[in-house]
């Protein structure tokens, strides 16, 4: 992880990890027969633990029935997304690394083993959209395309983080993640009184 964080997906080989390790490297190719192999292995397990804390963090079902409480709880996978970056800033960044990336890495059999360990934490952020639907809080629609969409804005806006110190701060990310979510809500179908307050709730 530490060598994709400093030399990218491209300066990560096997003989580089096997000196890092101070392991020979066919003791490695007994684990990882390609350098693929080694980051199918690294993704899935920043995407599994990342999967275990939200699972942890986000309760299945919101405390009260609400339209905020409602709206605040499907908003509240994608605000542990973007706090997952000050929690555990080295999976975050190798997470990032993975979904920037503009190249394909793995090929689709890989890649499959990966959506394994992403799939169910989309599809928990898809149930809580689906669920304000459900009680009427948004109007209905895609789930799935609802899910990417919040997911994306929220992972990208991640990227304008080190522009902070230059903006004001109705500028910084805080601002403008809770600004996305409200006017995603609204676009949505929430009610503009419910959306802002669930977004500033989630942040």
């Amino acid at each position: 992880m530490t060598i994709v964080i400093t030399d990218g997906l491209v300066g990560l080989t096997l003989g580089k990890v096997a000196k890092h390790l101070d392991v020979a490297v066919g003791g490695l190719y007994r684990y990882f027969p390609c350098k693929e192999d080694l980051l199918v292995a690294l993704q899935r397990r920043a995407v599994e633990r990342f999967g275990a804390r939200l699972r942890s963090h986000v309760p299945a079902k919101p405390r009260t029935r609400g339209p905020v409480a409602v709206l605040g709880h499907a908003l509240a996978p994608f605000a542990f997304y973007a706090a997952n970056a000050g929690a555990d800033p080295l999976e975050h960044r190798l997470m990032d690394i993975m979904l920037s990336n503009l190249a394909p890495s793995l090929d689709d059999q890989q890649a499959r083993i990966v959506e394994g360990a992403l799939g169910p934490i989309l599809d928990q952020a898809q149930g809580g959209l689906e669920l304000a639907q459900e009680m009427g809080a948004l109007a209905e629609g895609d789930g799935r395309q609802r899910t990417l969409l919040l997911w994306s804005a929220t992972h990208g806006l991640g990227h304008l983080q080190s522009r902070d110190r230059l903006e004001h701060a109705s500028h910084h990310v805080e601002a403008l993640r809770c600004a996305m979510f409200e006017a995603l809500l609204v676009g949505f179908g929430a009610d503009p009184k419910h959306a802002r307050a669930a977004a500033r709730r989630a942040g």
